[in-house]
């Protein structure tokens, strides 16, 4: 609203808008010209933008619309009259009577007020909102500032160095409160005043200006809401609190609580547990929670230890943590440490991805591996592979494995990369049986992961030559147990046909394998990243 009011003039000559021959027009960049302007502009069926240089195609300036809104208010704000004379028009006659008095105000004016003077109480109470919750956060740091201090009071030595990082945290913490706490103050007092100068002006003019003025004092308030929303908390300072007081009360019953087992606990073993701030809930710093929700999540956070078994049946904050992409897998192979994400899908299902060598991010829970690992059903298996179709973005395909198959537990060590490399980075291979019955697709790569060197046959596996069955190739074709790394996907059923080594059958994306078959070349689909369902 308070950039249509400053669009009383046109750009290019510098004059007043009016409803005659100077009609204010939108061009398609968004700029705005008077009629006349527009008209000199116009060359050859092309005008170029006066302020961007956008070239818009048009053999009539009547192509562009006019600003009604515009018109509207500088028609209330009395600079709507055309140099040569004032003469009024019928959409002037439409504002009613008020058009071009003094002091009168229009239906549109009364109507704009009325909607600011509500903006102004709805932003007056969120700042009233944000108020309390500051002084009740500034009350809830001054009673961890004493906490500290009884703290340090008690136990001195390796303690008092994160103790006093942490007052240094809260103390900062607490300048930045008072100095938009006060930043609150001054807009509360310029939106009342915005509220009390709608409510006095008596000319159109004077409410032109009010209505600009208070838009721009309810923008700089509504930022400044905003601002204390994303700042606080500070999610690493309130986290750092919270574990040093947890961690040094438990340390301080250990000491005049007797022995802990059959030893004392050495105060240095819990000095590297404090300082390291280690999984940090940064997830909550987008939530909408108001300050004493987060603090107390924080605080609920820091006593927590999360576990692979956790994984099962994740808390609210385990679940927020997998949703911002904050919990990983990690383990070692050939002296290399390797990590793999575990994420949550919308469905609720847990995937646990297969290893690289990406480096979490900071704040990140980490787990260990195996112990992810033991959380996937074994006795009914579900994978998956994320598919990139040439330059299109990858999609998932989902593949439920055969407990009894030996292949079907050789294709999750490639699903997982457990000993060695994974499916990720590799490439479909070809299509055998191209557009006939039977036609299958070929995938994966050729691996050491290790395996039996034959596969027992067992009635419990569907072989049967139809749609969406996974099976591996051939032992005669594989060359050995490194060939067991390579899957096939029929995507054309045969009748009376079966796959002896069958292993599985894709759940849901058979599609992305139909769609694959008919690319002109079959490798340039990628097998972008792939892993197991836990749970």
């Amino acid at each position: 609203m308070l950039t249509l009011l400053k669009q009383q003039d046109c750009k290019v000559c510098l004059k007043k808008f009016n409803r005659e021959d100077r009609r204010p027009r939108y061009i398609p960049c968004g700029h705005t010209f008077c009629a006349c302007c527009l008209g000199g502009l116009l060359k050859g069926g092309s005008l170029a933008c006066h302020i961007c240089q956008v070239e818009h195609g048009a053999s009539d300036i009547t192509q562009f619309p006019v600003a009604l809104l515009i018109e509207e208010l500088i028609g209330d704000s009395d600079v709507s009259k055309p140099e040569e004379a004032a003469v009024t028009t019928p959409a002037a006659a439409s504002l009613g009577p008020s058009c071009h008095a003094g002091k009168t105000i229009s239906k549109k004016l009364t109507s704009l007020r009325e909607e600011q003077k509500k903006e102004l109480q709805s932003a007056e109470d969120a700042c009233c909102a944000m108020a309390r919750e500051l002084t009740d956060y500034n009350n809830t740091l001054v009673q961890w500032d004493t906490e500290h201090r009884a703290l340090l009071e008690s136990i001195r030595r390796l303690m008092i160095k994160p103790s006093e990082e942490a007052l240094e945290m809260i103390a900062e913490e607490r300048s930045h409160l008072r100095e938009l706490k006060n930043e609150g103050e001054q807009h509360r007092s310029r939106l009342g005043k915005a509220k009390e100068a709608l409510a006095t002006v008596e000319t159109a003019q004077e409410v032109v200006t009010a209505i600009g003025d208070a838009d721009q004092c309810q923008v700089v308030a509504e930022e400044w809401h905003q601002q204390c929303r994303e700042k606080f908390p500070n999610i690493k300072s309130v986290h750092r609190s919270f574990k040093v007081r947890l961690l040094i009360e438990k340390a301080l019953k250990i000491m005049y609580g007797g022995l802990h087992g059959d030893r004392c606990v050495p105060l240095h073993s819990l000095y590297k547990t404090i300082h390291d701030d280690g999984c940090i809930p940064v997830y909550l710093a987008d939530n909408d929670y108001n300050i004493k929700t987060k603090v107390d999540y924080i605080g609920e956070f820091a006593s927590m230890r999360f576990t692979a078994e956790d994984l099962r049946k994740p808390n609210m904050h385990l679940k927020g943590l997998l949703k911002a992409n904050l919990v990983y897998a990690t383990k070692f192979l050939d002296s290399q440490r390797l990590f793999s994400k575990v994420s949550l899908q919308d469905d609720g299902r847990i995937l646990l991805h297969g290893l690289t060598e990406d480096t979490p991010p900071e704040g990140a829970c980490i787990l260990q591996f195996d112990d992810a690992l033991k959380q996937m059903n074994e006795t009914n298996t579900l994978t998956f592979l994320d598919i990139a179709l040439a330059d299109s973005p990858a999609r998932r395909v989902f593949i439920r494995l055969n407990p009894v198959s030996v292949r079907g537990r050789h294709y999750v060590i490639l699903c997982t990369g457990q000993l060695g490399r994974s499916y990720i980075d590799s490439s479909l291979r070809k299509v055998v049986n191209q557009d006939n019955p039977g036609e299958f697709i070929v995938g994966g790569r050729f691996s050491s992961a290790g395996g039996p060197p034959h596969l027992p046959f067992d009635n419990r596996v569907d072989r049967t030559a139809s749609a969406g069955v996974v099976f591996g190739l051939p032992g005669d074709v594989t060359k050995g147990s490194e060939g067991f790394g390579l899957f096939c996907v029929c995507t054309k059923g045969k009748v009376n046909t079966e796959f002896p080594t069958a292993f599985g059958r894709v759940e849901s994306g058979l599609d992305v394998f139909i769609s694959a078959t008919k690319k002109a070349d079959v490798t340039s689909c990628k097998l972008v990243d792939c892993g197991v369902v836990l749970g």
